[in-house]
């Protein structure tokens, strides 16, 4: 695939520079940044989207990689539409990962309510791949979405507005779920002594 000339975006530049000063203050103003960091579901979430890429796309997506770091700077000349798929699956595939990555912090989670000192931290664990998913499928995908494809033939899903809903019901899922493990170890669900004795 010949790569196609460019045009330098000032705009985009502009946006994705500054879009690094408000998450970097988010992340350091509290507690430091390393409360955000969270290896295992980084790389689980970033590790499947990368693996079900390269087994979709094969060549391709190792060719996508460099060049979409550019397409964040500048414009090729014409669509790429094949890049354009790459991302819109990477937009799918990174919902799917957060997914996986959540739903094995909370089984975790459930297995291990002895102490209630380290739910806060094991929700944050499960918390973690959705903040991921959120920036990689609706910011860095979603955008390059719209440069590979702009002007081309229209493709019947774009992934901002397929993977809003998907993302949405995760989030709340996962919101919803945390309150209520809260509640479990902090004893809120607690039975009454003699609920569970035998009648006479």
């Amino acid at each position: 695939m010949n790569a196609p000339s460019r045009k330098f975006s000032l705009s985009r530049s502009i946006a994705v520079v500054l879009m690094l000063f408000p998450i970097g203050f988010l992340l350091t103003a509290v507690d430091g940044i390393g409360m955000f960091v969270n290896i295992p579901a980084l790389l689980l979430t970033g590790g499947f989207v990368f693996l079900l890429l390269l087994g979709t796309f094969g060549t391709d997506f190792l060719k996508f990689l460099p060049d979409s770091i550019l397409t964040l700077f500048s414009t090729p000349s014409q669509p790429i539409p094949r890049y354009a798929d790459i991302a819109r699956f990477g937009s799918r595939y990174a919902v799917a990962g957060a997914a996986i990555a959540t739903f094995i912090s909370f089984i975790q989670m459930l297995n291990n309510l002895s102490d209630p000192s380290g739910i806060g931290i094991a929700m944050a664990s499960a918390l973690a791949p959705i903040l991921y998913a959120l920036v990689l499928s609706e910011v860095f995908f979603a955008m390059l979405y719209k440069v590979y494809s702009d002007g081309g033939e229209p493709k019947d899903s774009p992934p901002l507005a397929t993977r809003t809903p998907a993302i949405a019901m995760i989030v709340l899922g996962a919101l919803v779920a945390s309150f209520v493990v809260m509640l479990m170890a902090h004893g809120t669900f607690e039975a009454t002594p003699h609920a569970y004795l035998p009648m006479p």
